[in-house]
């Protein structure tokens, strides 16, 4: 069981840590044709977000979920509503104090400059992914099989990712580095 859980941790880590990596790229892409730049892509940032997605935010989701499924197994409506409560309540401000703080970190700030950054978007961050998140994941919990899970939560967390990303930047436009 040790060995599965090790492997499913680095598979879901790299996965993340590239869908982050993806979506940063693409914000970049759009960044640079809203300002009618040539296509150079901000290496530092893509670094920092690969690094964020696959050993930070990777690690705690599939660890977060991997208990998760342990302690509520099944898909009955009962079990599902408890996954999402869970999800808002324990999993959700975690999630993204743990995004945006690395990200700021790793940009060099200080502990109490990566704080405020933390501060200024984290309640309209977790407001807006748990509006995102709930329909999503309440239909990843109750209709779709296991095997079905993994591209579909990619598709979400790639949309999701170019949002952050966007929100990690202040905005499209803002120029970082």
């Amino acid at each position: 069981m040790a060995t599965n859980f090790l492997q499913g941790l680095i598979k879901k880590s790299v996965t993340f840590g590239t869908i982050l990596t993806c979506a940063d790229a693409t914000v970049q892409l759009i960044e640079q044709h809203k300002q009618i730049l040539k296509c150079e892509f901000n290496w530092k940032s893509l670094q920092r977000h690969g690094l964020v997605g696959s050993c930070v935010i990777g690690p705690l989701l599939y660890s977060y979920y991997f208990v998760l499924d342990k302690q509520l197994p099944g898909a009955s409506t009962r079990t599902v509503l408890l996954k999402l409560a869970c999800d808002c309540v324990c999993l959700n401000a975690t999630y993204y104090c743990l995004f945006y703080y690395s990200l700021s970190f790793l940009e060099h700030k200080d502990h109490e400059r990566a704080k405020d950054d933390t501060k200024n978007v984290l309640g309209k961050t977790c407001l807006i992914g748990a509006l995102y998140w709930v329909p999503l994941q309440f239909c990843n919990f109750k209709y779709l099989s296991p095997q079905s899970r993994v591209v579909f939560i990619a598709m979400a967390t790639y949309i999701e990712m170019n949002g952050l990303c966007l929100m990690s930047r202040g905005g499209v436009g803002k120029n970082q580095e």
